[in-house]
């Protein structure tokens, strides 16, 4: 990479959302950013896609410090389409976000039909919960707080799912110190 175009992606802002594809020796290309998320004044902070990359879901913040959890910067999670050149279409709020609140992290399960996130939202364990919401009749459903077996009285944040396993990080339940990755298995207690 030239240093003119290395020093032009690092004096940018935002975070922002880059694709790279190959070149016919199977080395990456110069990266391009995603058209549709720059320049609207938000920080991408994390991007997952289900299993057929049909479908996106973005964190956005407008500040930097949500990857510190802060309460006094939001971060809100939308959904979108992605078509097969890389460009994210139709990106619109899930319905479920809130100003009050931060929703995101979000993965999806192995089909696709189910998404996870993490919220603070009123009424979980503690600070960041990890939920799901399930696709019914091509409309997310009110999410559910995955309960005390996963979530605690700190942060629990980007759940993914695997075939027999949710994987996250929680930074209350003993570990190293800070955020640390655990499992849980789906099945009887």
């Amino acid at each position: 990479m030239k240093n003119g175009k290395a020093k032009e992606l690092n004096s940018h802002v935002n975070i922002e959302l880059l694709k790279a594809s190959k070149d016919n020796k199977g080395l990456l290309k110069y990266p391009k950013r995603i058209k549709s998320l720059t320049g609207q004044g938000f920080n991408i902070i994390s991007v997952a896609y289900n299993p057929t990359l049909e479908m996106v879901a973005v964190t956005k913040g407008g500040q930097y410090d949500n990857i510190n959890l802060t309460a006094e910067y939001k971060c809100t999670l939308y959904i979108g389409k992605f078509d097969r050149h890389g460009t994210i279409e139709k990106l619109k709020p899930y319905e479920f976000n809130k100003t009050d609140f931060s929703t995101g992290f979000a993965s999806f399960s192995m089909d696709g039909m189910t998404m996870y996130f993490a919220s603070d939202r009123e009424g979980g364990a503690g600070g960041f919960d990890i939920y799901e919401s399930k696709m019914v009749g091509g409309e997310w459903s009110a999410p559910i707080n995955l309960g005390n077996e996963v979530n605690t009285a700190g942060n629990e944040i980007t759940p993914s799912r695997t075939a027999d396993m949710l994987l996250f990080a929680s930074d209350t339940r003993a570990g190293f110190g800070g955020f640390d990755m655990f499992k849980a298995y789906e099945g009887p207690s």
